[in-house]
């Protein structure tokens, strides 16, 4: 194996994880959670950090804090050897993020990016689609000519089916961590494929994996999705007519 293809394998081992989801769940008989590279959601920071380091150990930690200085989360990267001081740390080349919920404490978004830098070390694109679909199985949203990629699972923990509008999807669309949340959405996982050199826009030179639970996010407002739903309703039902 040349080491550019040694340096692919790699690359689509360290972002995916060598254990697949749905493998997993058929050999147990049970729903695992899904993962970025082992890091899964429901896990304390302590257990989140524990396992972020193992990703890489290069890794230097941060907490991340809410406006009253609390610890919410960890972010973990590796400074750029080519930037010194907060540019090294701007231009990481490996990020890795964990934030959990206020009220159980335990992670709902886990997230990593990975810039893999020369063309060296990039990786095709189809086999980076393949690898995705491989773990998560075929997308609710994103074809392999798109960059983006959405699993969306509703609160019974089905995946749903590709081929759909948005608004008839059961979660919404975040870039990023996400801030918009439905009464339907159980958890998202999503994936952002980075071109190097858009004049090989086959080969993939970076990308973001993340996980997300939705419904504890949707919950956390001290409403049951029902009681959401009931209130959604009733606004709606008050803007009928616009009032000029």
């Amino acid at each position: 194996m040349t080491n550019p293809a040694r340096r692919a394998a790699w690359v689509l081992a360290s972002a995916i994880g060598a254990v697949s989801w749905a493998t997993v769940a058929r050999a147990t008989g049970t729903e695992a959670p899904p993962d970025v590279a082992g890091v899964t959601l429901g896990m304390t920071l302590d257990q989140a950090k524990a396992a972020i380091a193992k990703v890489n150990p290069k890794y230097e930690f941060e907490p991340m804090k809410d406006k009253q200085g609390k610890v919410i989360g960890w972010q973990a990267l590796v400074p750029s050897p080519r930037f010194t001081g907060l540019a090294a740390k701007r231009m990481a080349p490996d990020v890795f993020w964990a934030l959990a919920d206020t009220r159980a404490g335990t992670t709902w978004y886990v997230a990593r990016k990975q810039l893999f830098g020369d063309d060296s070390a990039s990786v095709d694109k189809a086999k980076m689609v393949k690898a995705f679909t491989d773990k998560f199985g075929p997308p609710s949203v994103g074809t392999e000519r798109d960059a983006f990629f959405y699993w969306m699972y509703d609160r019974g923990g089905a995946l749903s089916a590709g081929g759909k509008t948005l608004l008839a999807q059961p979660c919404d669309v975040n870039a990023g961590i996400p801030v918009h949340f439905r009464a339907t959405c159980g958890t998202v996982v999503s994936a952002n494929l980075e071109v190097g050199d858009w004049r090989k826009p086959n080969l993939i030179g970076g990308y973001t994996l993340s996980v997300a639970n939705h419904a504890v996010r949707y919950d956390e407002a001290g409403q049951t999705p029902a009681e959401k739903a009931a209130a959604l309703s009733a606004r709606q039902s008050r803007n009928e007519a616009p009032k000029f």
